[in-house]
């Protein structure tokens, strides 16, 4: 065969494989869809580790066998799906679920621990301890078993638990605040669905400021108290952005 007819033959088979895998993918999202999660997690600085309890909600619209969940390097406990003990499978970081599935809604729920290598960040101590993630796409299933196909979008519904002291930031609008003897909850929520790349947590010691835009959005400033008389060069020009979005009618996720 003359070598441009191979390589066109070889063109139109990628192009025909690459159709039927988004095709398939497509016809997959179709048959079962994440849509909510509830967690509580709760990040240790000491061996730099979290922990976490988890609930899925999982729409299914026709019978499925199989469904997968994102996670890497992740031990689970007290697995269950509908509210019963599940058998599951723990293979090339993900978290796969064979029986029990049902038409309509399905709740899986677990308990999960990782010490993750990535994504998730514990810097300096005391005072001056901070951890953040940075999820870059499709790295969040480091520390959150979640998803790691952008076109996976869920509500997140998050819980941290950390001690005393400290701010504790993520997705949503905070909806309770419960603090105890030694640690305090900060509870999150969220109106719309969003891919899990997007899911962040910010723990530390911050200083803050509010401000509005024209149309009424609450804004909200934090930066560390050490960096405290950098905030104004650092979100100076935050609200004009955010008064340009709204103008055109840019639509957020809260």
């Amino acid at each position: 065969m003359h070598p441009f007819f191979y390589l066109r033959a070889l063109y139109l088979n990628m192009r025909f494989t690459t159709l039927f895998l988004l095709l398939f993918c497509q016809y997959l999202v179709a048959q079962a869809n994440f849509t909510h999660l509830q967690a509580k997690v709760s990040p240790n600085a000491i061996n730099k580790s979290i922990s976490g309890d988890l609930r899925y909600t999982l729409e299914i619209a026709k019978k499925i066998d199989t469904v997968f969940i994102d996670a890497v390097n992740m031990k689970f406990t007290k697995v269950r799906l509908n509210n019963k003990e599940a058998k599951f499978e723990c293979k090339n970081n993900k978290l796969a679920f064979y029986n029990g599935l049902i038409k309509g809604k399905n709740y899986i729920s677990f308990s999960y621990t990782a010490t993750p290598k990535q994504t998730l960040y514990f810097n300096c101590s005391g005072l001056d301890l901070q951890i953040w993630t940075q999820g870059q796409g499709k790295n969040t299933s480091h520390w959150l078993p979640s998803f790691d196909d952008l076109n996976e979008k869920l509500i997140f519904d998050i819980s941290v638990v950390y001690k005393n002291g400290y701010q504790v930031l993520s997705n949503g609008v905070l909806v309770d605040k419960v603090i105890s003897n030694d640690t305090t909850t900060f509870s999150y929520k969220m109106k719309k669905p969003m891919s899990s790349y997007l899911v962040m947590l910010a723990i530390g010691e911050f200083y803050k400021q509010e401000a509005i835009t024209k149309k009424g959005t609450k804004l909200e400033y934090y930066i560390p108290f050490k960096d405290k008389n950098k905030l104004e060069t650092t979100y100076r020009y935050t609200p004009q952005i955010f008064n340009f979005l709204e103008k055109i009618n840019t639509c957020f996720v809260v």
